[in-house]
């Protein structure tokens, strides 16, 4: 993964301005798409000894770089770092504040303090000067931000002055400065001479005098290129948001091999590759990161050695949007025109689970060696299934974003069931149908009993008289995932067959196809039948007012040879308490065709999955297949 980072980062970096790495934009808002977004210069008059917020000076927002350069959008440093901050995110006001002014009661802003500290050859220039009558004007900037308790600054005032329409934000606040006796007419504090030396010296580690002479150092051998390089040192990451800590600080990196006791000596790399493997992570990050199982996830695919400096970001680009199309919502214009892309040329892929509030950063999972024919093969047997099974789960793109709804992940347990299937099966390994029968239970006794508080992902509809379509919603969801797995050979324990139904009876012609299509075995089929028996009768009782009081007949924690015989029997006499008999006759009949109870050894999960997927076959999203029996449409 390092090479692979390395290479982004070599790509990314041909005629990269050093800047783009400190200048970041404030952090935008989920309904920030919606609003229009707003930036506010707010003038420091030297000249009147004024600070004024005017209309004038307020400007729609841009993120391009280009724009954010000259007002200096640095990057906010964390730790007791000295505040050195022109231009912040308008809910961080403080951070201007303390930059021209310091804390309470400071004597000097601390960019002043900083400059005097650490940088004194920049003492002369017309940055110190500004700085220092600035700071008089502390009492004026308080009367337009006044602070609360908590030392935060109001926007309130300044908002009613500049009249913001309900639609708009201000998201970004800088500082601007006029001083005509200084020669500054108007201009950002950024591009007052001095603030671009103070950022090469202190972002960007220049030295302070470009005559003076370097001192040499002894050539080592740098970890990630192997090259010997003169100011090689021990990998140390600064950014607390950054996936190269991880490599060194936790069990999953590549250093996990390392003395200890010599670790300086032996992840030791060179400046220069720490600064690519920093634009690398950085990049991945923001571009190429999916959610997986309701984790986040970055895409990292292996980079072939010989091709280790070629990036085609297209490619990466693509395969950001068939992770997103095989484990999110697609977006609606998102269908099978992804898939017929040609073959990925990377060899294979890995997906690193991240977890991070931006104080910390460690990694919880990781799918590795992912082959890009197999993705991509699993991109298109899951569109099989979608539509296949449209009918019943609706236009919604079927795809491991849906199954992903369908297994119950306990709140008070760390480990996600979903999360350790999907690794299954993209790294090429068998799927226990049995585990799924037993995942499949569980949500069915979620929706039966009404556990919602107890899964941290199953949706609750908060509607009575919903579980015949959450049943159903269930069944088929589980039939897709069934039919995918089968489809990649990856489903292990499993009872269904590949061969056509060899029966001769004469099933309705949906029936016989889906049979056939799914491969359903005698036994399977015998439950099917029942289930749909189940469906007529449940039917029969609600149009009575009896609440389907049949389901109560039903074992939802699975059902034996013996709980299925009961049912059966109940349903007759259900049946002709009800005046129903001739709607049951044919499936009731079938079971018991099919039904061998001597011998029977299916699992009873599987048996309550089966009989549900009879009881709920005909409650579809899109087509509705008539027949004269009482049904769910």
């Amino acid at each position: 993964m390092l090479e692979t980072l390395l290479a982004i980062g070599k790509a990314i970096s041909q005629g990269r301005d050093p800047w783009e790495d400190i200048i970041v934009p404030p952090k935008a808002d989920d309904k920030d798409g919606k609003l229009r977004l707003y930036q506010l210069g707010i003038v420091f008059d030297l000249d009147q000894q004024q600070v004024r917020v005017e209309p004038a000076h307020l400007g729609a927002f841009s993120h391009r770089f280009e724009a954010l350069k000259p007002l200096g959008a640095l990057k906010i440093k964390g730790g007791n770092n000295k505040s050195l901050y022109p231009c912040v995110d308008a809910k961080k006001l403080e951070q201007l504040a303390k930059t021209l002014f310091g804390k309470d009661g400071a004597e000097q802003g601390e960019m002043l303090e900083k400059i005097h500290s650490a940088y004194p050859e920049l003492a002369e220039t017309p940055l110190v000067k500004v700085l220092a009558a600035i700071k008089p004007l502390e009492r004026a900037f308080g009367a337009w931000f006044p602070q609360n308790d908590k030392g935060k600054y109001a926007l309130d005032q300044v908002t009613e002055r500049l009249s913001l329409e309900k639609s708009g934000r201000l998201v970004m606040i800088y500082a601007m400065v006029k001083w005509a006796v200084e020669g500054i007419d108007l201009q950002p504090l950024a591009q007052v001479e001095g603030f671009s030396e103070l950022v090469e010296r202190d972002f960007l580690k220049k030295t302070a005098s470009s005559g003076a002479k370097e001192v040499s150092q002894k050539a080592r051998l740098c970890y990630v290129t192997g090259d010997m390089a003169g100011d090689v040192a021990v990998a140390e990451f600064g950014d607390r948001y950054n996936l190269n800590k991880v490599f060194v600080q936790t069990t999953q990196n590549y250093a996990t091999g390392f003395d200890k006791q010599a670790y300086s000596k032996n992840y030791q790399i060179s400046a220069e590759v720490q600064t690519l493997l920093d634009r690398g992570s950085a990049h991945v990050l923001a571009h190429y990161k999916t959610r997986i199982a309701g984790l986040d996830h970055v895409i990292i695919p292996q980079v072939r050695g010989h091709e280790s400096d070629i990036v085609d970001f297209s490619e990466l680009d693509s395969l950001k949007a068939k992770s997103d199309l095989l484990f999110r919502v697609p977006a609606l214009n998102q269908m099978a025109e992804e898939l017929e892309d040609a073959e990925p040329q990377l060899m294979w892929i890995n997906f690193v689970g991240i977890e991070s509030d931006g104080n910390y950063f460690k990694v919880n999972s990781l799918i590795k060696d992912v082959p890009s024919f197999h993705f991509q093969r699993l991109l298109k047997t899951t569109y099989q299934s979608h539509r296949l099974f449209m009918p019943w789960l609706g236009d919604r793109r079927f795809n491991l974003n849906t199954v992903y709804g369908a297994i119950p992940i306990r709140k008070d347990q760390k480990q996600n069931a979903a999360l350790s299937l999907f690794a299954a099966i993209l790294e090429q390994r068998q799927v226990s149908f049995r585990e799924l029968m037993r995942h499949f239970v569980h949500l069915i006794l979620c929706h039966r009993y009404g556990r919602y508080k107890a899964w941290a992902n199953i949706y609750d509809p908060q509607k009575e008289d919903y579980f015949d379509f959450l049943a159903k919603d269930a069944v088929f969801r589980y039939l897709a995932f069934i039919h995918t797995l089968r489809q990649l050979d990856q489903l292990k324990d499993h009872p269904f067959m590949h061969t056509e139904p060899t029966s001769a009876q004469s099933f309705a012609e949906s029936q016989e196809a889906f049979f056939a299509q799914l491969g359903y075995t005698e036994p399977q089929k015998a439950l099917f039948h029942l289930g749909r028996a189940l469906n007529r009768t449940a039917f029969a009782q609600g149009d009575k007012g009896n609440k389907k009081r049949v389901l109560e007949k039903v074992n939802y924690n699975g059902m034996d040879a013996k709980a299925l015989l009961r049912l059966h029997n109940d349903l007759f006499e259900k049946a002709k308490q009800y005046d129903i008999v001739d709607k049951v006759s044919w499936d009731l009949a079938a079971f018991s065709r099919y039904f061998q109870p001597q011998g029977w050894d299916m699992n009873p999960q599987e048996a309550l999955f089966f009989l549900l997927s009879g009881y709920t076959y005909r409650i579809k999203k899109n087509s509705v297949e008539a027949d004269d029996s009482s049904s769910v449409e």
